[in-house]
């Protein structure tokens, strides 16, 4: 059992089995291997750490909805030891100056006075974005793309580190919620993502999306599980779990 969540990466490396599959709108789905998934969370830590120059007490803010894309950024920040905080679509990141930086989908975002910018596209394929980042913000599809494929620093990350607003990594591997006692190896858990389904995810109802699934993807990958994230409001549920062959569903 790993005890910080830096070793997510080389727990997944070695499955060649999907580990995350999304859902997204308009029928878009990415299946990605334990390997794969592993490959993104190393050039994460890679940038995190060398372009924003992220560190242990450092904190990533995620203006994302509940996305692969946004445990990808999550466990590069997690690997450097800073802690990951989600935004609410009314917050600002730019206005919370205890922010080294903030990862967000919105087109026009800037720099300005405030953190370093980083503007990521959320279309499954995406190599760039289809415009430049406005003034100081960072393309973070076409920058993480080009991370090496090894990792350039330290595992970092202890299992005393913030990696949530009010729980550390160990809490966050731990799990807090009952229903991932049952949870076994080898279980393909279904989880819903989209914006007014919090509810949904195996966590408290009160809970937003993106905190519900950062909180509940980590102890469910250390269990040796895989997850089918349906980010779309208006999937079909048991279509789903019929063609990903889900075995549990936490709602």
């Amino acid at each position: 059992m790993i005890t910080s969540l830096a070793g997510l990466a080389p727990l997944l490396a070695p499955v060649t089995e999907p580990r995350l599959t999304w859902y997204g709108p308009g029928g878009e789905r990415v299946d990605l291997s334990g390997r794969v998934l592993a490959n993104w969370f190393v050039k994460a830590a890679n940038l995190c750490a060398q372009e924003l120059d992220l560190g242990p007490g450092d904190r990533l803010g995620l203006d994302l909805p509940a996305h692969w894309r946004s445990l990808v950024w999550a466990a590069g920040a997690w690997n450097c030891g800073a802690e990951v905080v989600p935004l609410g679509s009314d917050e600002s990141g730019a206005a919370d100056a205890s922010l080294a930086a903030v990862v967000t989908a919105t087109p026009s975002a800037t720099a300005g006075d405030g953190p370093t910018c980083v503007v990521i596209a959320l279309p499954a394929f995406a190599l760039r974005l289809d415009d430049a980042p406005g003034p100081g913000a960072i393309d973070g599809v076409a920058e993480l793309t080009s991370q090496p494929d090894q990792l350039l620093l330290p595992a970092g990350g202890s299992a005393r580190e913030s990696a949530l607003p009010g729980r550390t990594q160990a809490d966050v591997l731990a799990g807090d919620d009952p229903r991932l006692e049952g949870v076994r190896p080898g279980e393909r858990a279904l989880l819903v993502g989209a914006d007014g389904d919090a509810a949904r995810l195996p966590t408290q109802p009160t809970l937003p999306p993106l905190l519900a699934l950062l909180t509940v993807a980590p102890p469910l990958w250390a269990r040796g599980a895989s997850i089918v994230l349906a980010g779309d409001p208006g999937a079909d549920l048991d279509r789903i779990a019929a063609a990903e062959g889900v075995t549990t569903t936490l709602r």
